[in-house]
């Protein structure tokens, strides 16, 4: 049985992000003045919204291989873990922090050079015109994670559920408007059973 409920336990002080973002309650980022700005006059940015890429990676490369990379998944995670998206989709913050983990694994296993036949890149798998609109770049590790993470916020702040949002970001958020629920892909089905069962082994590692 899948679960969202359960207590979140604070993070380990080897994983606290280098700086927690902030955000009003329409879930904009607001960013502090610069120096040479007036106080108060603070800067809004919105997550994009664009289509996921609808690839997945599974089994291409063992697990064990690229954990290297697994403190900036955790890292990115928490960079975001007070977005009202997360609030909005009934998930805890560790909740949040075991989610991306495990689509990150299920996208890429952690390899950065991960790229899928149709030409998703890196982490989080990013389709080069995703990444473009997102205004990361894919084959940078760190802006490959930022942008799979507001993308994945994106979805969590549209659908309200980690299934809905998960199943957007494989097949796009027009395939699951258009179905109503999770699309009758079996790509798209799999990779959310898989990814909810990864999440379900993080929590009960914490």
């Amino acid at each position: 049985m899948i679960r969202f409920g359960a207590t979140a336990e604070a993070a380990k002080p080897e994983q606290r992000p280098r700086a927690v973002f902030r955000y009003d309650r329409n879930g904009r980022l607001i960013l502090p003045p610069k120096p040479d700005e007036p106080e108060g006059n603070d800067i809004e940015l919105m997550a994009a919204s664009t289509k996921g890429s609808g690839d997945i990676i599974v089994g291409r490369a063992p697990v064990g291989e690229y954990l290297g990379a697994l403190p900036s998944v955790r890292q990115t995670a928490l960079r975001y873990q007070n977005h009202p998206a997360i609030i909005a989709a009934g998930l805890t913050k560790q909740e949040w922090l075991s989610l991306f983990e495990a689509m990150i694994w299920q996208e890429s296993r952690f390899n950065q050079r991960a790229k899928s036949p149709k030409g998703a890149l890196g982490l989080a798998q990013l389709m080069p015109g995703t990444a473009s609109l997102l205004g990361v770049d894919p084959s940078d590790p760190m802006q490959n994670l930022d942008g799979g993470a507001r993308y994945l916020l994106t979805q969590l702040q549209n659908f309200r559920s980690p299934t809905l949002a998960l199943a957007a970001y494989n097949a796009g958020p027009a395939a699951v408007r258009k179905y109503g629920g999770v699309p009758p892909y079996r790509e798209t089905r799999d990779y959310v059973v898989r990814i909810l069962s990864r999440h379900e082994q993080i929590m009960a590692r914490n």
